[in-house]
């Protein structure tokens, strides 16, 4: 699948009937493809962003589901429940600029 998506970036102008004209994204296939490229980045030895550190904090409170048992309990000890709540009717936009504010 992905190997269809770089053909497509790579040949958009002469896809084999013609001009490509669009392609189909996964959206949350494409969060969890960018979340375990941070974490394999945390698990060689670096530093993370406060940007890369933002996305992983929004994923872990809005999308449980990527979580193992662990991971879970790891945020139900972590953040207060009025607190993940606010974090999860926060547009994704507002969530990383109100991160920055407090980062900076």
């Amino acid at each position: 699948m992905m190997k269809a998506d770089s053909n497509f970036f790579k040949h958009a102008d002469r896809g084999k009937m013609g001009r490509a004209t669009s392609i189909e994204f996964n959206p949350l296939l494409s969060e969890l493809f960018i979340c375990v490229s941070i974490m394999g980045l945390r698990h060689l030895g670096e530093s993370l962003s406060n940007d890369e550190i933002a996305f992983v904090t929004w994923i872990t409170c809005n999308r449980p589901y990527y979580l193992n048992s662990l991971g879970k309990e790891n945020v139900e000890k972590s953040i207060p429940v009025k607190a993940l709540a606010q974090i999860q009717n926060m547009p994704k936009l507002e969530f990383l600029k109100q991160l920055r504010k407090i980062s900076l």
